[in-house]
């Protein structure tokens, strides 16, 4: 008897892929003698789940002049089921100190949930380059930067990805959420109802909603 086929996820080894380029650029591990000739890199449309045993903790901040922010987390499992998220109103000068108070916002109901393997994505270029060869290239993100490396010790593993606005809508929506309300929000499973239809156009699962 032949063997049986494995059916083959291509949003599941898309993610593995990412995973591995992101740890081995983590490790910043030169490579002498060598000249990179690669086309460029073709950038996603849509959300990706992460692999088998791992989470996705994606974080948005939605930042206005007068210091108002809105900050946002949306946290998935390798099934693309929510499991955790949060939507929360903050004053922060700047927008870049806004990403990353998102971030670490991300970092601190993932270790509230007991999660042990986890990608944490934004798309703050800047903020993901600094995390991953631990610069810091401005004092409004300093106290959070620093904040995030230490929480990040508390996984087993934990990583870091920039993706693109358009694969970061969830959290984005989120973000946008925590500007119209007054209480911070929180959820596990049963994300508010207005969360609804963006986790679905991910292409993926989403639980029954909350009331919001």
């Amino acid at each position: 008897m032949g063997s049986a086929r494995v059916p083959v996820c291509p949003r599941f080894t898309i993610s593995s892929a990412s995973l591995l380029e992101n740890e081995f650029r983590s490790a910043n591990v030169p490579v002498l003698g060598t000249t990179n000739h690669s086309p460029p890199e073709t950038i996603p449309t849509t959300w990706s789940p992460p692999p088998v045993g791992w989470v996705k903790v994606n974080s948005d901040a939605a930042w206005l002049p007068s210091s108002s922010a809105g900050l946002g987390v949306i946290i998935r499992d390798s099934s693309g089921r929510a499991i955790g998220g949060l939507a929360e109103a903050a004053v922060i000068p700047s927008v870049e100190g806004a990403e990353a108070e998102a971030i670490l916002r991300g970092v601190e109901l993932a270790i509230s949930l007991n999660l042990k393997q986890i990608i944490v994505e934004s798309d703050s270029k800047q903020l993901i380059s600094e995390l991953l060869s631990s610069s810091v290239r401005s004092w409004r993100t300093y106290p959070a930067l620093e904040t995030i490396r230490r929480r990040s010790l508390m996984f087993d593993r934990c990583t870091w990805n920039w993706t693109p606005r358009s694969t970061n809508q969830a959290a984005h929506h989120a973000a946008m959420l925590a500007r119209r309300t007054e209480d911070p929000l929180r959820w596990a499973e049963e994300p508010p109802l207005s969360m609804v239809s963006v986790l679905r156009n991910d292409g993926l699962p989403c639980p029954p909603p909350a009331t919001d």
